[in-house]
């Protein structure tokens, strides 16, 4: 194997790995505001109203949302991971 070819071929990959590593962050970043807010607004809402919508229905909702993406976050980081291992 040619040595060019070989440091070009590491810093393509180091380029993917870089790109992956910003987008996974991004995602991850906006996953923990937007779980954080659902979260938080929770309990809130069910505190300040007597309503059934305001102080049931959307408070489960919320609740709901923020466990998936919860999940997600969490379920994805592994994966990630091993995809970044070349095979």
């Amino acid at each position: 194997m040619n040595k060019f070819n070989a440091l070009e071929t590491c810093e393509k990959m180091a380029a993917e790995l870089g790109q992956k590593a910003g987008h996974n962050k991004n995602e991850s970043l906006w996953s923990f505001k937007l779980i954080m807010t659902l979260t938080l607004a929770t309990p809130i809402l069910i505190n300040i109203s007597d309503d059934w919508i305001w102080g049931k229905l959307l408070p489960s909702i919320f609740a709901a949302i923020a466990s998936f993406f919860n999940s997600m976050v969490k379920g994805t980081k592994a994966r990630v991971i091993m995809e970044l291992i070349p095979f």
